[in-house]
Order: C-alpha cells, then sequence, then structure tokens
C-alpha cells in the first residue's frame, strides 16, 4: 500500500496534469473576455462563497478597491448585478446574471471535456481501477 506522503504526492501530480491541458476553459474565458480571477470570483458569487464588495475582496485577496474595480467591469459587461442589501441600506449585494451562470456552465462543459481527454489516453484497466479508487475516496471523504 502507498503511504500518506506519496499519495498526497501523487494526487497532487495528478491534479497538476489534469490542470496543466486545459485548453477548453482557456478558450471558453478568452471568448467571454474574462480573466482567470475574474472567473474565479463569478464562481465564488454563484456559489454564495462571496456576496458583498469586502467579502469578495477577502476572498480572492484583493484590496477593497481592486475588487470593486473588477466587480465594476464584470456588472458593466453584464455578468454581475449589484443590489442594495436588504439587511443593510448602506451595504451593496452583488448577484450573479444569467449570463454568469451560462460562462460557467460553459467552463464546467470545458474542464470535463479536457479531463475526460486526459483520462482516454489511459488504457481501459487503470480507467476502471481509478475510477473506483475516486468513487470510494469521494464517498469516504463524504462521511467527514
Amino acid at each position: 500500500m502507498t503511504d500518506d506522503a506519496n499519495l498526497a504526492a501523487l494526487f497532487v501530480q495528478v491534479s497538476d496534469r489534469v490542470r496543466s491541458v486545459r485548453r477548453g476553459d482557456l478558450a471558453v474565458l478568452d471568448a467571454a473576455s474574462v480573466t482567470a480571477t475574474q472567473a474565479i470570483l463569478l464562481d465564488r458569487v454563484a456559489r454564495g462563497a462571496a456576496s458583498t464588495p469586502s467579502t469578495i475582496a477577502f476572498s480572492l485577496g484583493l484590496s477593497q478597491p481592486s475588487a470593486t474595480q473588477m466587480i465594476d467591469r464584470l456588472e458593466t459587461a453584464g455578468y454581475l448585478r449589484r443590489t442594495k442589501s436588504p439587511v443593510d441600506r448602506r451595504s451593496k449585494t452583488i448577484t450573479v446574471t444569467a449570463k454568469t451562470r451560462a460562462l460557467l456552465e460553459r467552463l464546467a462543459r470545458a474542464r470535463y471535456n479536457d479531463a475526460e481527454a486526459e483520462m482516454t489516453a489511459l488504457s481501459p484497466a487503470t480507467r476502471q481501477a481509478l475510477a473506483h479508487a475516486l468513487s470510494a475516496a469521494l464517498d469516504e471523504l463524504a462521511l467527514r
């Protein structure tokens, strides 16, 4: 059996390999005129992980002015909507638009296609073993 450090290293190597061939999502971002950082912002807002300029700035490690400029650009491009907070009238709530949801769906599809293309290079036996191992790992992690 593999020791934990070696397993972690193997996992990182596989993850890096799949990430390194992400041609599809880069093409999607380029076509949408959205940067990778902007896509991360959109994803975090869509998932509810950040919904105000200050939480967005914090989650991305940006200054408040930088985050506000990015939000302004994305709002102008139709990806975000800024509304008054129902809790605090001084605060603004940031939400995604249908345009953002469509972009995130295209990105997810491109990532899936890129990963699938990498996996088809594996032998059928390796693909089956990997699918079984990853499925078991996800099941066990879900119990935590």
